[in-house]
């Protein structure tokens, strides 16, 4: 079963397992109070900490949202300014602190985007949990054909120690193409959406990692792959029809004509 908007409860050992919660985002229709940012807090590294990256596809129609979490060791001093990366031309939804205890526990804090050596970050300040994220629009799925593609660049513009991603696949998809592939199975709750996490690496301030996944509907033809089975059936009745005109007209041909005498 996939969580709310909470990628992890407890403190940072429960980071590691932030996308085995499978957040559900509640992105514009979910409101939590805002906290207004904490003066002069203290910028904590991460440069010991995972990052994790779950890219959700389809959570709106025709809107891909990135949740990006992490956590800060224990013993960090609260308030602290965290910053995350953040790709390129995303669009900030929400951002703040997990309490664990479904959305109702969660802090949405005021967060920007800001340039930092090696590209851009959200910035905000945490106060009472040392577990948060921003949930971001980015990359909306292209659709070529039969197929539905999405693809972004990561840029690792600020050091951490590690970073997973994953990708959650709507239900009723079939055919999926990742790159990087997803080693093992997936995970899948309740309404058959699927999690797929990648291998986990350690880039360094500077790299640029590109990750995509293409899908196909459930029983859509893909190319090359034959005729719509609706297309088969119109031409098939039209066959049907175009026999039974040849049929009368020959019948009518051959009916003997009247003679008065």
């Amino acid at each position: 079963m996939f969580n709310t908007r909470s990628l992890s409860t407890g403190v940072i050992t429960a980071v590691l397992a932030l996308m085995v919660a499978m957040p559900s985002v509640a992105l514009a229709q979910e409101t939590t109070p805002v906290v207004p940012p904490v003066a002069a807090a203290p910028l904590a590294s991460l440069d010991t900490m995972p990052v994790q990256v779950q890219v959700w596809l389809e959570a709106e129609p025709g809107a891909t949202v990135m949740i990006v979490g992490s956590g800060l060791p224990t013993d960090t001093p609260l308030p602290a300014t965290v910053r995350l990366p953040i790709p390129d031309g995303a669009q900030l939804i929400w951002a703040g602190e997990i309490g664990g205890a479904g959305p109702e526990s969660d802090v949405q804090v005021a967060a920007t985007i800001v340039d930092v050596p090696g590209g851009k970050a959200v910035e905000f300040t945490v106060s009472q949990y040392r577990v948060f994220q921003y949930e971001a629009y980015v990359a909306p799925p292209v659709t070529q054909g039969d197929r539905i593609t999405t693809a972004f660049d990561w840029t690792q513009s600020l050091p951490f120690a590690s970073l997973s991603v994953a990708w959650r696949v709507p239900a009723g998809t079939e055919d999926l193409q990742l790159s990087p592939d997803a080693p093992g199975s997936p995970q899948t709750n309740e309404v058959g959406e699927r999690l797929y996490t990648l291998a986990t690496v350690a880039p360094t301030v500077g790299d640029v990692l590109t990750f995509s996944a293409s899908y196909a509907r459930a029983g859509a033809v893909t190319s090359g792959g034959g005729i719509d089975p609706l297309t088969i059936v119109l031409i098939l009745l039209a066959i049907a029809v175009l026999v039974l005109l040849v049929v009368v007209a020959t019948q009518r041909s051959r009916a003997p004509v009247d003679i008065d005498e």
